[in-house]
């Protein structure tokens, strides 16, 4: 809400420059239309890029909120497939596939924990390279190795 706020101030700021650099066509003498045409100029596209950051600032939030619902239904995806994971050590028998199985069903679960851990770090990292170093020690830590 404070963000529209802003905006809405800075749109009025805007309004009443350009308002007033347009005045100043009928004061300016010839001599120093030149330098006129080019302050407007430059207060259009210190405007323009006023504008631009607004938007920016709208689609980062856009992003993030996105982002949390994404990462809270990988969250509750994995969190139910390590729950499944774990159930594999609890069947019983003797079939000869039967250890193998729960082995890799505790591997998996494993790999999806040190997952969960890193889909909450991503949530949260915001800084380039925090972001890149978080994708990187997960390839590292999810790549299969016995």
């Amino acid at each position: 809400m404070e963000l529209a706020l802003q905006k809405d101030s800075f749109t009025q700021l805007s309004l009443s420059l350009t308002d007033g650099l347009n005045s100043l066509q009928t004061f300016v003498v010839d001599d120093n239309q030149y330098q006129l045409t080019t302050t407007v100029d430059l207060s259009s596209q210190y405007i323009s890029f006023g504008e631009k950051i607004f938007t920016d600032i709208n689609a980062i939030i856009a992003i993030r909120k996105e982002l949390a619902i994404s990462s809270e239904k990988a969250l509750s995806i994995a969190d139910e497939a390590s729950a499944l994971m774990l159930d594999l050590s609890y069947l019983e028998g003797h079939e000869r596939n039967l250890e193998p199985l729960i082995g890799m069903g505790n591997n998996v679960d494993n790999k999806l924990t040190s997952i969960l851990g890193f889909i909450q770090e991503l949530a949260r990292a915001e800084e380039r390279g925090h972001i890149q170093q978080t994708i990187d020690d997960m390839q590292y830590n999810t790549t299969s190795r016995t």
